[in-house]
């Protein structure tokens, strides 16, 4: 964002978040371009013979073997899941449409604006979240005071 703030002329000091320095550049955001080809290269092995290798690993699974203490790390499958959760799309029926090349493109014609807008709407979420005005949930029943929380309301 700092190369790209620099062609904008934009100074640090200026404070402005990556999405409004994304916006004015009119680009899209690298997590998006991930995703849209991991997604998109998926759709290809889908589309491979079954013999082939990556088709193949893609739907493999160790027949034995120990796992370690912990947290499990992510496997390829594991991070399309997430990435088609984030775009909506069911992952029931993912290959199925994978399979028919014109339908995979057209979702795929959507993945950025559909990560970046959701990026979008967690940073607003967020900032709101931040700097918004807290809503008061408990009343004192004796003076009328709002409270965050219910802790003096029993003595």
């Amino acid at each position: 964002m700092r190369h790209i703030g620099k062609i904008l002329n934009i100074h640090w000091s200026e404070k402005i978040s990556n999405i409004d320095v994304l916006e004015r550049a009119n680009m899209t955001s690298v997590e998006s371009m991930i995703i849209s080809a991991a997604l998109r290269w998926t759709g290809h092995v889908i589309r491979m013979d079954d013999s082939r290798l990556p088709k193949s690993i893609l739907y493999s699974e160790l027949r034995d073997g120990r796992r370690n203490v912990g947290r499990q790390r992510l496997r390829y499958k594991d991070m399309m899941k997430k990435h088609l959760k984030r775009i909506d799309c069911n992952i029931n029926t993912w290959e199925n449409k994978a399979r028919n090349r014109k339908e995979w493109k057209g979702i795929l014609s959507s993945v950025s604006e559909k990560v970046d807008n959701k990026r979008k709407y967690e940073y607003t979420r967020r900032r709101q979240a931040r700097h918004g005005v807290l809503v008061s949930e408990f009343v004192c029943p004796n003076c009328g005071c709002n409270f965050l929380s219910s802790a003096g309301e029993k003595s």
